[in-house]
């Protein structure tokens, strides 16, 4: 095939490669820190030993005084104080699972899907049977961006109420996370779910 897309087939298979690493990424941070509220529970967390650290008479609690991290959110935009926050949450989560993203990282996959098409029986199975977790890894981080678990309140039978996130209903149980605890609450107490119309903006 004479194109200046074509490339030896080894550069496919690492772009494929490196396209289900960065999914990966991004469906384990969905799984174990936006799912669970680990990313929220990371931040206070972060910010309580912040502000213990500013209230100290020492050189880091100047270096990160509010004035000096301000300054530097409205130069920059960014908050240097959270280097953490773009490795866990902001690049897995919000760039790899960025629309946009994904569906350069498709048109990539059925690129490379089609130059590595050869006589070569195993290098072309490859490539598909690559191709195809890539497609449903594609699939599964659109879902997951879209994904959303609203603030509920349960009342039970007995006037109870019970306030958190409604992450899933089972046959038997309703899984909700409620601050740093998590219930299990079979489904048979509860009288009343309550839920809002409007969708909670997360900054």
């Amino acid at each position: 095939m004479n194109s200046w897309l074509k490339f030896p087939n080894w550069i496919y298979i690492i772009i494929q490669i490196f396209i289900l690493g960065c999914l990966s990424l991004n469906l384990r941070a969905h799984n174990f820190l936006r799912k669970f509220g680990l990313i929220e529970e990371f931040k206070r967390r972060f910010d309580k030993k912040i502000k213990e650290l500013r209230n100290q008479r020492s050189a880091i609690s100047k270096f990160i005084s509010e004035e000096r991290e301000m300054w530097f959110k409205t130069k920059f935009g960014l908050d240097f104080v959270r280097p953490n926050i773009l490795t866990l949450y902001d690049i897995p989560i919000k760039f790899f699972g960025n629309k946009k993203i994904l569906l350069i990282f498709s048109l990539a996959t059925f690129l490379s899907i089609f130059y590595t098409i050869s006589d070569i029986f195993i290098l072309s199975a490859f490539s598909f049977i690559l191709g195809f977790f890539i497609l449903t890894m594609i699939a599964l981080a659109y879902g997951f961006g879209d994904a959303y678990y609203p603030p509920s309140i349960l009342v039970t039978k007995d006037g109870k109420e019970i306030r958190g996130n409604i992450i899933k209903f089972s046959d038997d149980f309703i899984f909700v996370l409620s601050g740093e605890e998590k219930f299990f609450v079979n489904k048979d107490n509860i009288a009343i779910v309550k839920q809002s119309l409007w969708k909670e903006i997360k900054k």
